[in-house]
């Protein structure tokens, strides 16, 4: 039997922790909190979870709250090209379900879940030393820590991460009362305004800590701008007093969707900021000893582009699956950067382009997108359907011509852009270049996971 030790009991270290328990491993799992204090805590993530990662979760029996969860069936995007300038709507359709629930509930029920399985359940803070004692008593130590110290033991990759620093600040806050929109022709819509310049507001259906339907509205702006307003505040009803404000001065046809909105809880809300980043899997520990990162300790995503607690569950079922294959053959720091090479280029990289994707100004093939599915709800569907799997969006999320094909392919005629969508897209902020991820120096192994 093996025995592996998971560091963390966030979104990917408890999914893997369930994994290895159905694949027959004993799984010991440290959390620096108990699920009491995880439930009565304050507001962690703002996690929508797209059909893929719903789908892993099922599969372990953990998708609980299917009946309660309101299930997001639409985005609607207001694109502004300046504040209270309102410069067109994008509209698509899920092709799978999509929820999103308040980590408090889910995560103090699926700790208390994993010890009713027999998983192990250690409640302490760890220090790199602490991973010297787990990693001399298990054959893996998975460390699945997010954005905390630990993180900071696996190696920076320089060559994947673009950004150094946050490119938003943020905050999310959790209520109810708030005004629906008549005018959206979906059940449960998620609400997008963004500015170029400002950042984003989100408005997404959420099922509550004591599972209650209710809204998280998420800010994201840019540092330094008006919408950056939130990292002085102390109280839940400041931050809903900064919102209301925020919501009046730069997308006023919102601001009755507010008018009535009340928080859930007294810690129903969180400001905080993301350094998105690309590390390496493995970390080697004085003695030499290799322990292997997971989740956001190795990949961090901005919300802007919905994938952190998605990739999470991507990353946390492929490994069950690699390490039950892996039989009884030693799981090595050279058996672990060999599985994310594989990783990498079926998930992360698309997901790390299409995040770099959203933060930046849009470049003209996304532009062409936008614009077009502005015009034609097929594009659109397929704009949204994609953030399940972001590998989707390329190529024609990145180049031109791949861009008119793709609309062509969704629209049934060729893309012909008239004057009017040739002044809108001169009006968009664009950067002078555009990046792109550099490749791998060779073809990994192909990667065994869906």
């Amino acid at each position: 039997m093996r025995t592996i030790a998971i560091v963390g009991a966030g979104q990917a270290g408890l999914l893997l922790g369930f994994g290895l328990l159905a694949k027959g491993c004993a799984v010991t799992l440290v959390s620096e909190r108990s699920a009491g204090e995880v439930f009565n805590g304050r507001l962690g993530a703002t996690a929508g979870l797209f059909a893929t990662a719903i789908s892993h979760e099922r599969e372990l029996g953990l998708d609980l709250w299917a009946d309660a969860a309101p299930l997001i069936d639409g985005v609607h995007i207001d694109f502004c090209i300046q504040p209270r300038n309102l410069l067109l709507t994008v509209e698509g359709r899920f092709d799978g379900p999509c929820r999103a629930i308040d980590h408090r509930l889910k995560l103090s029920t699926w700790m208390r879940e994993f010890e009713r399985r027999g998983g192990r359940l250690v409640v302490r803070a760890v220090q790199v030393s602490d991973l010297e004692e787990l990693a001399a008593a298990h054959d893996a130590v998975f460390v699945a820590t997010g954005k905390a110290a630990l993180s900071g033991i696996f190696p920076r990759d320089d060559v994947r991460s673009f950004f150094s620093k946050p490119e938003r600040n943020l905050a999310a806050l959790t209520v109810s009362g708030l005004r629906r929109w008549e005018s959206i022709p979906f059940q449960h819509p998620a609400k997008f305004t963004i500015t170029a310049g400002l950042g984003e507001i989100f408005w997404i259906p959420f099922l509550g800590r004591r599972g209650e339907p209710c809204f998280s509205v998420v800010f994201e702006g840019v540092p330094g701008s008006g919408l950056d307003r939130f990292g002085t505040l102390r109280t839940g009803e400041e931050a809903l007093a900064a919102a209301r404000a925020a919501v009046a001065e730069f997308a006023p046809w919102e601001s009755d969707t507010l008018a009535e909105a009340r928080m859930i809880d007294d810690l129903a809300w969180s400001p905080g900021a993301l350094s998105c980043v690309v590390r390496r899997p493995t970390a080697l520990l004085p003695s030499g000893r290799a322990v292997f990162g997971l989740g956001d300790t190795v990949t961090v995503y901005d919300p802007v582009s919905a994938q952190g607690a998605n990739s999470a569950a991507k990353m946390a079922h492929g490994l069950a699956q690699a390490v039950a294959e892996r039989g009884t053959e030693p799981l090595d720091a050279a058996w672990m950067e060999s599985w994310f090479e594989g990783y990498w280029n079926r998930h992360a990289r698309p997901m790390t382009e299409f995040n770099r994707i959203m933060l930046l100004p849009l470049q003209p093939p996304a532009i062409e997108i936008v614009l077009a599915a502005s015009r034609s709800r097929a594009v659109g569907d397929q704009f949204i359907s994609s953030f399940n799997d972001p590998a989707r969006y390329f190529p024609w999320l990145d180049d031109m011509a791949e861009a008119r094909r793709f609309i062509t392919r969704q629209t049934g005629h060729p893309w012909l852009r008239t004057a009017a969508t040739a002044r809108l897209a001169a009006g968009v902020p664009q950067v002078a270049h555009k990046l792109g991820l550099r490749k791998p120096p060779a073809t990994p192994p192909a990667y065994r996971g869906s």
